[in-house]
């Protein structure tokens, strides 16, 4: 596509990316065809998503180092799943690989609920008492942030203070699959197999209320050429 017409930025980035891509996907849905343009008001804030990218190469530049980090990505949103900034790595200009939505990543403590709604199924309650300390499967050994546990402790407590140790013991209780299929009956998309379109379908990228005016997008097509303007 061509990037036309586009006075506020010098090119295009990694939210205008999954934007574009996510129209050509609805316009194959609908099977429009011929000449036609499609306008999409987009929830992006612009400020935000500059200041993400500032902030993700200031990080970068301090911090980075110590850590052996070359890249990072973000992705903020609202609670109603409008997301607001993507920012795909370092410079969009260097490298269009976006980070933020194609690169593989484990969920890390976000997948703890569907451990603890698991032991809920499976006969535990709120205040059941669990144990946080030192455990081991194979050669992996988790730890807590501040490398210290918490001893016997409540359900509740392990999840509100997210313990590393009790999740991995509780699967070793009522085993993975188990858990696999708690996450897989809750919709969550991906669990159990991967996939590269998870953000796509978990929020939306835009909106069609016509309550704003900007920022927003444009598609078309003309003479079998795609366009792809930007307003922000």
């Amino acid at each position: 596509a061509d990037l036309v017409n586009s006075p506020a930025v010098a090119s295009p980035d990694w939210f205008l990316d999954k934007a574009y891509a996510d129209t050509l996907a609805l316009i194959e849905a609908k099977h429009i065809t011929g000449d036609f343009v499609i306008e999409v008001k987009t929830t992006i804030n612009a400020k935000l998503q500059e200041a993400a990218q500032r902030i993700i190469n200031k990080e970068l530049d301090t911090e980075g180092p110590q850590y052996h980090a070359t890249q990072a990505a973000v992705v903020t949103m609202t609670t109603e799943g409008a997301i607001k900034t993507i920012v795909g790595g370092r410079d969009y200009e260097n490298s269009q690989f976006n980070r933020a939505t194609d690169a593989m990543r484990q969920p890390g403590s976000s997948f703890k609920p569907f451990v603890y709604l698991t032991a809920l199924l499976n006969g535990y309650t709120p205040e059941s008492m669990v144990v946080d300390g030192p455990v081991a499967v194979g050669g992996w050994a988790p730890r807590n942030y501040t490398n210290k546990y918490g001893g016997r402790v409540t359900l509740t407590t392990a999840l509100a203070k997210s313990y590393n140790s009790v999740p991995v013991r509780l699967s070793m209780d009522f085993g993975r699959p188990a858990i696999i299929e708690t996450a897989r009956k809750v919709a969550a998309h991906g669990a159990g197999h991967q996939r590269h379109d998870a953000v796509r379908h978990h929020h939306r990228l835009w909106d069609f209320r016509y309550g704003r005016r900007r920022p927003q997008a444009l598609y078309g097509a003309r003479n079998q050429k795609a366009q792809w303007r930007c307003d922000l």
